[in-house]
């Protein structure tokens, strides 16, 4: 709050989470690349049931459009308003649809952004910042949260921009939060992690890291400083090395599993548990190991 108590000086409200943060470790969440024939009919369902009530006009053929924009990705034309769609996905199933438009001037929009629980939410607005980087310099998003979006949005360092009441439908307030992307003195990326690996790589029982290669993993580059997330807590480590593997077999056989996988007891249940999170079609895409320090 500007000039608040006293010209000159601004207000600032602080808050910290009470709740047992245990409570938020999140499930395995991917984010991926949309895919018409496989996600289509979740997706739809999904953004219907969650944007009709407060969007007048977002309906199957709202819908449509949006999925004839993801076919002109390739064009890379803004004036084609083509749309870049990812999925939350969850055992196989969708749980959160992101679409984005690339606008002149290098805004980028997320139309629509739903999700069906905090934990699919938060994957989309922490992986967006670094699976958009390449399309402008800011995301921007319309949108009428709940509490919990609002304290989600504050804490990944989105802004209010603004309000419009009854912009898109005469009973709803819909509300602009916008993030700059790059900015000056953030350098660092960003990455979910379950809470165990969180604290393990934190006090250094855990040095290494497996992802496999989705793009924005594809993106991270030794010497650069990663941002864990889990929760509402957060931490900093520096990227020391990257290794690449066609399987988790060819990794194993050659970095040491209880550096991946602390809380496991041998090197068949560290597997187990790695593809436990990542299935045969995701381990294709290759393993990533990335090496971290404090």
């Amino acid at each position: 709050a500007k000039d608040h108590y006293k010209i000159g000086v601004d207000e600032h409200m602080l808050y910290k989470q009470l709740v047992d943060e245990a409570g938020f470790d999140s499930p395995n969440i991917s984010v991926v690349p949309f895919n018409e024939s496989q996600h289509a009919d979740s997706a739809r369902a999904l953004i219907l049931s969650q944007t009709s009530d407060d969007f007048e006009g977002v309906d199957d053929s709202w819908v449509d459009a949006l999925f004839a924009g993801y076919r002109r990705m390739e064009s890379g034309d803004i004036n084609s308003k083509f749309k870049i769609i990812f999925v939350a996905e969850c055992n196989g199933q969708v749980v959160g649809v992101a679409g984005a438009t690339p606008k002149k001037g290098q805004p980028i929009k997320l139309m629509p952004l739903v999700a069906k629980s905090e934990a699919a939410f938060e994957a989309l607005i922490i992986d967006f910042q670094g699976l958009l980087e390449d399309y402008g310099r800011k995301l921007y998003i319309h949108l009428v949260p709940e509490p919990w979006q609002v304290v989600c949005l504050q804490r990944h360092g989105w802004s209010l921009e603004g309000v419009f009441p009854g912009g898109y439908a005469p009973a709803s307030v819909v509300q602009q939060w916008g993030i700059i992307l790059n900015k000056k003195g953030v350098p660092m990326r960003k990455m979910r992690i379950k809470r165990p690996y969180y604290d393990a790589i934190m006090s250094g029982k855990k040095t290494l890291e497996v992802r496999v290669g989705y793009n924005s993993i594809k993106r991270l580059k030794a010497g650069e400083l990663l941002q864990l997330e889990t929760g509402h807590t957060s931490g900093v480590v520096r990227i020391k090395s990257i290794r690449i593997y066609r399987s988790f077999v060819d990794m194993l056989a050659a970095e040491p599993w209880q550096q991946i996988v602390p809380q496991a007891e041998s090197e068949r249940e560290a597997l187990r548990l790695l593809r436990k999170i990542y299935p045969d079609h995701k381990e294709n895409l290759g393993v990533h190991v990335i090496e971290v320090q404090k």
